[in-house]
Order: structure tokens, then C-alpha cells, then sequence
């Protein structure tokens, strides 16, 4: 990469920065401070309806796993090997193993 696109972003944030300064030492005031709780309560809203729009889109996903291979899973987590120590391949093939893979 250029190193004058680097350059270019470096002096853009500092006259951004510079000009900030400078409103804010003449009094300006950023943001509105004047409805926090109704913005607060917009964005948790928002939040929610985001987390549950996700969630719902995994139904399908969920009950596409076969019984079998959560019994499996399970065994695996909570069975024999329970006391084993945990590495990257085992998740990987327990994923393949409840995803058919």
C-alpha cells in the first residue's frame, strides 16, 4: 500500500481534531444532552429487536441438527472425555460430526 493514503488519513484526523479543539474552547457543546434516557431506551430497543430478529433466524438452523448428533455432542462434552483437555481439532470434527460433515 501507498504510504500517502496513510499520510493523507493521519492529517485528515488531525485537522478534524484541531477544529474540534478549537469549537470546543469557543463553548460549543457536542451531542444532545437533553434526551439521554428516551436515546438510551431507543437504543436498547433497537438492541433487543436485533438480538431477537438473530435468534429466530437460528430456529431453522437448531432443529436442522439431527437428535443424534446432539446425543453425540454431548457425550463428547460431558461423557468419556470429560477430563481430557480441549483442543481446536476436537471442536472442529464435533462440528463436522453434528453438521454432517
Amino acid at each position: 500500500m501507498p504510504l500517502w493514503p496513510k499520510k493523507e488519513r493521519r492529517l485528515i484526523a488531525e485537522r478534524t481534531k484541531a477544529a474540534l479543539s478549537a469549537k470546543k474552547a469557543a463553548g460549543a457543546s457536542f451531542g444532545n444532552p437533553h434526551n439521554l434516557d428516551h436515546a438510551g431506551s431507543l437504543g436498547r430497543a433497537a438492541l433487543v429487536r436485533a438480538a431477537d430478529e438473530f435468534a429466530s433466524s437460528l430456529v431453522p438452523v437448531v432443529n436442522a441438527i439431527p437428535p443424534r448428533a446432539v446425543q453425540r455432542a454431548d457425550a463428547g462434552l460431558n461423557g468419556d472425555r470429560a477430563e481430557q483437555a480441549w483442543y481446536p481439532v476436537g471442536s472442529w470434527r464435533g462440528m463436522a460430526c453434528i453438521f454432517g460433515g
